[in-house]
């Protein structure tokens, strides 16, 4: 078997995430996320394909879902991934709802004031606070809340992964709101 050497400092960082993953799920989950995210094609949903439509009070399971396109409130996020969306989506709520405690309260998301950088937190520095990075299911719900909570719509485009527990390997979906 190849052994693989990593620096003191990247194994002290791995060894941080001990009780949440074990060392070598967190180098496999690496080697998938570039793997998968980086070296394949996006997914385009084409129109002939009958995406699966879903809402947000409904939500289904997102295990293996890619993003594939996304907006809240009509604007784009600046990375086409679940995370970028959630982020615009928490940016637009914190300014909408008028700051960080309202926005606590409308979701269901862990967050701190100010800057937390471990335990998968990530940090916007414009809105000085950070929230913890989630599974796509939570992300999409989080996003959910959100738009509801300051009535704007959502569109999601994403396409499951030709795996076996995938929910619908490799078909489209669709995950919207439309306020009324």
């Amino acid at each position: 078997m190849p052994y693989v050497y990593i620096k003191d400092a990247d194994y002290k960082r791995l060894n941080e995430l001990k009780g949440i993953f074990e060392i070598e799920d967190v180098i496999t989950k690496i080697l998938e996320h570039y793997l998968e995210e980086y070296t394949k094609p996006e997914a385009e949903i084409k129109g002939e394909e009958n995406p699966k439509y879903f809402q947000f009070s409904d939500i289904p399971n997102l295990n293996h879902a890619k993003f594939v396109s996304g907006s809240f409130d009509n604007v784009a996020p600046t990375k086409s991934n679940w995370k970028g969306l959630m982020t615009l989506a928490l940016e637009t709520g914190f300014k909408r709802l008028g700051g960080y405690e309202e926005l606590a309260a409308v979701v269901s998301t862990n967050m701190v004031p100010g800057l937390k950088d471990d335990e998968g937190y990530h940090y916007i520095e414009s809105l000085d606070f950070s929230f913890q990075g989630v599974s796509a299911y939570y992300a999409a719900k989080c996003i959910g809340e959100i738009a509801k909570s300051i009535k704007v719509p959502v569109f999601i485009s994403f396409r499951w992964r030709q795996k076996d527990d995938a929910a619908h390997p490799g078909e489209p979906g669709i995950l919207e709101h439309n306020p009324s």
